[in-house]
């Protein structure tokens, strides 16, 4: 070895780990005559926003999204379905 170099040799067990979301995809939504709120996990609130206000017919400025906390998604965030879904149903 050069000088100052040294070797370590070691044992190493790793867990397997499931790459899947940890929760389920879920909103809340209210949304009324003139404005909307949503409460959903999303990496891109105002692509929420937008989805949301043209599918319930308002403005963009009168539709909220409130963006909680919520565990890995893989990139299953990045499209607001269940936003979306909650705020046509409400």
């Amino acid at each position: 070895p050069a000088l100052g170099a040294s070797t370590v040799e070691g044992e190493f067990t790793f867990a397997t780990v499931a790459h899947a979301p940890m929760e389920t995809q879920t909103a809340i939504a209210d949304v009324r005559e003139d404005s909307a709120e949503i409460w959903c996990a999303t990496k891109v609130p105002i692509l929420a926003q937008q989805f949301i206000a043209t599918a319930v017919g308002l403005p963009v400025d009168k539709v909220t999204v409130h963006v909680i906390r919520a565990g890995g998604s893989f990139g299953s965030r990045l499209f607001p379905d269940a936003a979306l879904e909650a705020a046509v149903s409400s």
